[in-house]
């Protein structure tokens, strides 16, 4: 049985005109919330958490009327995309909590992957590079908070498991290319976001984990939206 978007129609497979149109408002709308919290830490008036949300609502949005919800990636991403969510809203009550949730997506985007079906080979390729560099920064952030060794060490574990998976994406043509950039930059804005909450506060740290991760999320629901049901080889 063929899943449609209950949204948005597809067109053989891909995502229709309407689709991509709604795609690129929803981006629109997420980069002008998070382009103007941006600006407010720059310019150190502070950034707004309802500017935070209104972006992170945006690559929800994306994913949502993207046209991916017609095959098992585009939902898995969805819902990963909906975790990102709640550890935007939570993380600043409870760091922790958001933590949790943050880790709860990146498995969520590996089972998308999964679904999908992904290149052992160029999985594989990915193994020692990520695992060199997890271990490299689990180490410097632990040597930061040693009391927080297993939140780091679980989450470094689940995130660079995420990103070796996302290798196995690029055979997939765009689709996977995108998938593979957003999951690289995903894992770049968390340094920031380590650096920030357990080695060197300061706003440098917002300045370079915002625009990553904002860029992340929204590269993933274009993933979503220009995926296939197609099984790389």
């Amino acid at each position: 049985m063929t899943h449609e978007n209950v949204i948005l129609p597809s067109i053989k497979g891909k995502a229709s005109t309407q689709a991509l149109l709604a795609c690129a408002a929803c981006t629109l709308f997420s980069v002008i919330a998070v382009g103007i919290m941006v600006y407010g830490i720059y310019t150190r008036e502070g950034g707004s958490r309802l500017l935070a949300m209104l972006g992170s609502t945006g690559f929800v949005s994306l994913a949502l009327v993207s046209g991916g919800m017609r095959h098992g990636f585009g939902r898995l991403v969805f819902i990963g995309l909906c975790f990102c969510w709640l550890g935007d809203y939570l993380g600043p009550i409870q760091f922790e909590t958001g933590v949790g949730m943050f880790c709860l997506a990146h498995v969520a985007f590996s089972a998308g992957f999964l679904v999908h079906g992904i290149s052992k080979k160029h999985a594989m390729r990915a193994v020692i590079p990520a695992t060199a560099v997890t271990i490299v920064v689990v180490a410097w952030v632990v040597s930061h908070a040693p009391e927080a060794w297993m939140l780091v060490v679980a989450y470094g574990l689940i995130i660079g498991s995420m990103v070796i998976l996302s290798a196995g994406m690029l055979p997939s043509g765009r689709a996977g290319r995108i998938a593979f950039a957003a999951a690289v930059i995903f894992y770049v804005s968390d340094i920031f976001v380590a650096r920030g909450h357990y080695v060197a506060p300061g706003y440098v740290n917002s300045l370079g984990c915002y625009p990553l991760y904002y860029s992340a999320c929204l590269l993933f629901g274009w993933s979503a939206t220009l995926a296939t049901n197609h099984e790389p080889e």
